[in-house]
């Protein structure tokens, strides 16, 4: 009987490291980046604050969520004053599927010159339903010739 009992145990516990979703090897999920005027009402609609630079860094924001059956991606680095360069430095996207998570996206620097304020997005064009995904990714601003760094991290989003 204690058999069978351990044997069901090893059982349940393999099953529940299995992901429900699994993609083939190097298979990496479309995103399409946002123009200009998507991330505006994206981040006017997620945000629900203006671009407003503040005396210090800790303007950073990072958003994940669901509209139009996409998962959208949204972040904003804000800098007091002017800064010769502004933006993120990487962002990864991570989807969970069982227990653990996996890099699906990860996008390298993108950056404004010459701004206080830096704005993008990009979405899922087919993100799997059940899955719970997160972004994180390092902010970044170079003032007066030095560089000053924040990360920023979502919670996990269920996509419906």
């Amino acid at each position: 009987m204690k058999k069978r009992i351990k044997i069901f145990v090893v059982l349940l516990l393999a099953v529940s490291l299995m992901p429900l979703h699994v993609a083939a090897a190097g298979e990496a999920p479309d995103i399409v980046f946002m123009s200009e005027e998507e991330v505006a009402y994206y981040t006017e609609k997620f945000f629900a604050q203006e671009a407003v630079p503040y005396s210090d860094f800790s303007n950073t924001e990072l958003g994940i969520f669901e509209s139009d059956g996409k998962l959208m991606v949204l972040y904003r680095t804000n800098a007091p004053g002017n800064t010769s360069e502004i933006g993120i430095k990487q962002l990864m996207v991570q989807e969970k599927g069982g227990l653990l998570w996996k890099v699906v996206v990860t996008v390298d620097k993108l950056s404004k010159e010459d701004s206080n304020t830096f704005m993008g997005g990009f979405y899922f064009t087919s993100p799997v339903s059940g899955c719970t995904y997160k972004a994180s990714g390092i902010h970044f601003a170079i003032v007066d010739g030095k560089e000053i760094t924040k990360y920023a991290s979502t919670a996990g989003f269920v996509f419906p």
